[in-house]
């Protein structure tokens, strides 16, 4: 099917915006999984509890606060909780819809809880903006209009 007329054109036209569109919605949540994944890998753990509140949403940050996926003590439950908190992350990122933009925010305001540089300028450096004031990471992905 080749463009034969003007309306074959605009079709085709539509078509290339929204694989555009389409693709920057894909890159918005791989930037937004990768940002997530070093936050929470990153983290110190010993009862699981700052692993587990890194609270993905969209529209607004997350005031959430949550008890750990798995509790733990001296850090038993590395692998569990860590893996726990992926999941979710993973799961909330890929329910965002077009247009949303993801924030990725600690629920726990507690000194113990160090905001890690060198992960976070990874994840800058790969398309990642993180506002280091407020422990929130923001993607925002194309919209569908």
């Amino acid at each position: 099917m080749g463009i034969r007329d003007f309306q074959s054109l605009r079709a085709r036209l539509d078509d290339i915006r929204q694989d555009a569109a389409d693709a920057g919605i894909r890159a918005s949540k791989r930037a937004a999984l990768a940002a997530h994944a070093v936050l929470v890998s990153e983290t110190r753990i010993d009862t699981s509890n700052a692993r587990s509140n890194w609270i993905v949403s969209t529209g607004a940050p997350s005031d959430e606060q949550r008890g750990p996926f798995v509790p733990g003590a001296g850090g038993s439950t590395l692998a569990p909780s860590t893996s726990a908190a992926l999941d979710d992350g993973r799961d909330r990122i890929n329910a965002a819809r077009p247009g949303e933009t993801i924030f990725i925010a600690q629920g726990i305001n507690a000194p113990y809880i160090p905001f890690i540089t060198p992960p976070v300028a990874r994840a800058v450096s790969e398309g990642v903006r993180a506002a280091r004031a407020t422990r929130v990471v923001r993607v925002t992905g194309a919209s569908d209009g």
